[in-house]
Order: C-alpha cells, then sequence, then structure tokens
C-alpha cells in the first residue's frame, strides 16, 4: 500500500484506535496521516496506544500534523479527563479533532434536538478544555 501511494502520489488518512498502530508504524511513510481516536481505555490498552504515540512523537508526526487525535462526545457524563490527560503528554499536539456522537433515535426530530441541547455543556466544557491548552479544534460530521 505504502508503495502504491508514493508511485501514484495518493495521501491517505488512517484512521484508527492506535493500540496496535507500534506494530505497523514502519509501514508508514509521508503519504499517511493518521487519525487516531482516543477512547477510555484499560491500563493494558492505555500502555500499547502510549506505546504507539511515543513512536509518533519521535517521528515529528504531531509537528508536521500527520497525526492527529481526536475525541468524540458521546455520553453526557462530562469526564474526558482521560484524552486530555495523553494530549498533555504530547506538547508538540497543536490541534485536536472533537465529534458530537449522533444518537439513534426515531425520526421525532424534537428527541435529536433534546440530545444536542443537552450536549452543550458538554461541548462547551471541552472547548474550555482545548483553548487552555491554546490548541485548534477540527470538527467531524454531526
Amino acid at each position: 500500500m505504502g508503495e502504491f501511494c508514493n508511485r501514484n502520489n495518493i495521501k491517505t488518512v488512517i484512521f484508527t484506535n492506535g493500540i496496535l498502530l507500534y506494530k505497523y508504524i514502519h509501514l508508514l511513510n509521508d503519504n499517511f496521516n493518521l487519525l487516531i481516536n482516543i477512547n477510555k481505555l484499560n491500563e493494558n490498552n492505555k500502555k500499547l496506544l502510549l506505546k504507539s504515540l511515543d513512536m509518533c512523537n519521535t517521528l515529528k508526526w504531531f509537528l508536521t500534523n500527520q497525526v492527529t487525535l481526536g475525541c468524540n462526545l458521546y455520553s453526557l457524563n462530562n469526564d474526558y479527563s482521560y484524552f486530555w490527560e495523553i494530549v498533555d503528554r504530547y506538547k508538540e499536539i497543536k490541534q485536536v479533532r472533537m465529534s458530537i456522537t449522533a444518537p439513534v433515535m426515531n425520526e421525532d426530530k424534537k428527541d435529536k434536538f433534546l440530545y444536542y441541547n443537552k450536549m452543550k455543556p458538554i461541548l462547551l466544557s471541552f472547548l474550555k478544555e482545548a483553548e487552555k491548552r491554546n490548541l485548534k479544534i477540527s470538527y467531524d460530521c454531526n
């Protein structure tokens, strides 16, 4: 895949949770960008993710924006400290991606409006955390 992208000057974005990335990072080159969604992790998976992110950091991929960390706001629980803990570990990060996940609901638009209305304080809290860190936010979907 890497050779094909090089030969044809194709840029590819890989969406991943990053847990096993360290095993395959040697296959990637400048034609690959990574979007690594950070979710709550058990301790073992967190170690694996950090191993992958440390490798990305060593390769300077945070500085070149070849790697973006993402967070999906999916719960009315406002605790995304697990995400900020990882972001804070890598001072080179200047941008993060966020999305408010779309609820699976019936066709009643009122239900969706109420859901998004309840998500407003969570979104604002997330944006304030990003602002504290002087991070640019990119939005995804929804």
